[in-house]
């Protein structure tokens, strides 16, 4: 059997697809919807492996036949006729996967498509095929779920070298776009392979090159998690302890400047044009992706009005019960000093360096974004920015929530740097 068997019989068998304009739109509509249904966007959009599950289902895979009407058997049976492919863990030799493989290359062969929208359905693909490996790894290596405590402990022990520490990539959705995108990429060693289908073992390469190195990622991190777990490394209540002589003689030294930051933030914020920086606002940005420049711009411009009002009125600190008497900072001077002051503390007391930057902005990110906090002063601070948010936008979706969330308590702690 010669070296292209897969591309001969697909060819030579009516599996060539043209795929329409209106085709490639709902492949792309699929995946969107993927990424927000039932746990996903929990999932997905966090650096913890395990807290919230995501599951890739048969209807997940139906679709890529479905939306492009393909025959699962036109492709398995290409598969048999191979005799170069030599795949013993079923990441080759399955429909679903291999057919990603010739969608991408009948999309790259097809010239009615805009050259914009062909890049998304690309796109759009590989993110489908990865979000299956990616869900099936993590579920294999996590049956039982985690002790989010023990799994943010791991993380946070990290070395930025890992891709999931990375700024650029602080959730494993990032994490698999930018692993996508490099596929896609000119320098791509997959890159001829995508435009040619062929020979049968670079094809097969392509899926387990993929497979292989999202799945390394998944393992060594659970290496890492077991290893915490079976010595009780873990970020939890008890780390939070208030008679901590270091982490006490750490605040104390950095009273003086975070007070001053403090008084100069809730001064600036009265301002919009002083308090909105376009830099630090594109920075927050990508490391909470979900969030575009313009949405935070919007949230920080409401909250700097509001600022302005409440200081005429005499609301700056003001402080409400919720229906559960649970305290909310209202007041705008309230909510800056508590979100700074209890922040900090918290990253002090979980052995977070504050002369690190990046540290600092990776644990209020990781903190603030978790679906469980031990903390009640950091649950204050949360429930507080959400009644903000709530109160003064128009977004009702929890996801998007918890990321404007998660942007607006950054992008404050990125003032008190400076």
């Amino acid at each position: 059997m010669s070296a292209t068997a897969m591309l001969d019989y697909l060819m030579s068998n009516g599996g060539f697809i043209s795929p329409t304009p209106l085709q490639v739109d709902q492949y792309i509509r699929h995946c969107a919807l993927y990424e927000v249904r039932d746990d996903n966007p929990q999932a997905l959009n966090t650096a913890y492996l395990g807290v919230n599950k995501a599951y890739f289902l048969p209807k997940d895979a139906q679709a890529l036949f479905d939306i492009f009407a393909l025959d699962s058997n036109l492709i398995n049976m290409a598969l048999k006729k191979s005799t170069e492919i030599h795949d013993k863990t079923h990441v080759i030799r399955n429909d679903f996967n291999m057919g990603t493989i010739w969608v991408m290359y009948c999309v790259n062969q097809t010239k009615s498509i805009p050259v914009l929208k062909k890049k998304a359905c690309l796109l759009a693909l590989l993110k489908m095929l990865n979000y299956k490996f990616f869900t099936g790894k993590t579920n294999h290596l996590f049956p039982y779920g985690v002790d989010e405590g023990v799994m943010e402990a791991t993380i946070d022990s990290l070395s930025f070298k890992c891709d999931i520490k990375n700024p650029e990539t602080p959730t494993w959705k990032a994490v698999i776009e930018a692993h996508c995108e490099n596929v896609l990429s000119p320098a791509s060693i997959h890159k001829n392979t995508l435009l040619t289908f062929k020979p049968d073992g670079k094809v097969g390469y392509v899926l387990s090159d993929l497979q292989t190195r999202l799945g390394s990622k998944l393992v060594n991190i659970a290496s890492a998690y077991y290893e915490n777990h079976k010595n009780k490394t873990k970020i939890g209540e008890t780390t939070f302890t208030t008679t901590d002589p270091e982490g006490e003689k750490v605040l104390k030294e950095l009273k003086a400047s975070l007070d001053s930051a403090i008084s100069r933030i809730v001064t600036d914020v009265l301002n919009v044009n002083t308090f909105i920086n376009y830099e630090d606002v594109k920075l927050v940005c990508k490391l909470v992706p979900a969030v575009r420049p313009d949405m935070l711009r919007a949230v920080l411009s409401i909250f700097s009005n509001m600022a302005y009002t409440q200081y005429k009125n005499k609301q700056a600190e003001e402080v409400l019960e919720d229906s559960k008497h649970n305290r909310l900072y209202s007041g705008y001077r309230t909510l800056i000093t508590e979100l700074i002051q209890k922040t900090y503390r918290h990253c002090v007391m979980s052995g977070v360096r504050t002369d690190s930057h990046l540290q600092v902005l990776n644990k209020t990110r990781d903190t603030y974004r978790a679906s469980r906090m031990a903390n009640q002063d950091v649950i204050t601070v949360k429930n507080s920015v959400d009644y903000f948010v709530v109160k003064n936008t128009k977004y009702t979706r929890e996801a998007t929530l918890i990321s404007i969330r998660t942007a607006f308590i950054l992008y404050i702690i990125i003032m008190s740097f400076k």
